[in-house]
């Protein structure tokens, strides 16, 4: 269970991730996963996180 402070850290690095790519806002749940990891080295992450990949138009 992700408590307040890492929920709000994945939603800023979220974020932050993102890219427009041919109109489009593309987002890296894996790129915010490894930063969470690389911000909390002791945290445990479920793998089945890594490879979610998310996009939204703008």
């Amino acid at each position: 269970m992700f408590t307040q402070v890492y929920k709000t850290f994945m939603i800023e690095s979220y974020v932050r991730n993102g890219r427009k790519v041919e109109g489009e806002w593309q987002y890296s749940v894996s790129d915010c996963l490894e930063e969470l990891r690389n911000e909390f080295p002791n945290l445990a992450v479920d793998e089945m996180y890594s490879s979610a990949y998310c996009s939204s138009f703008s």
